[in-house]
């Protein structure tokens, strides 16, 4: 980069300060509007906002933006790589299935006769401890 060169964020801060510039005219001299946008930019940028009860927000503004930016990205990758290995996703899942099938239908099987032995006895030993008169 040649040393006449402007960084992005000069730039930003340049075209934000020409933008405030021609609204107010001269009432404030460059320090002062310097001062005004960072204080601006801080605050969008790191401040968490207060929420209803006066507690701070989880992101700033900007962190949020940042967050749904990087969710629409992933959103996207996640989509075309869907696309392009559908048929291998696909044949993963299904090979999944048959190998565990089998197994977790095993499981709920057992786990409803479990509880329903579990139901009978505690419903046989109220029953005995209501005859006994316990």
């Amino acid at each position: 980069m040649m040393p006449t060169e402007l960084t992005p964020q000069e730039t930003f801060e340049q075209k934000i300060r020409e933008r405030v510039r021609a609204d107010i005219g001269e009432l404030l001299p460059d320090e002062a509007l310097k001062a005004l946008i960072v204080k601006a930019i801080e605050k969008i940028f790191f401040e968490r906002p207060l929420e209803r009860f006066g507690t701070p927000t989880q992101y700033s503004w900007f962190e949020t933006e940042v967050k749904n930016m990087l969710r629409e990205r992933i959103r996207e990758a996640v989509q075309a790589h869907f696309k392009e290995n559908g048929e291998r996703i696909a044949a993963n899942c299904a090979s999944v299935i048959q190998a565990e099938a089998p197994k977790i239908m095993g499981e709920v099987i057992v786990g409803l006769i479990t509880g329903s032995i579990q139901n009978m006895t505690f419903a046989f030993d109220q029953a005995l401890k209501q005859r006994l008169g316990f």
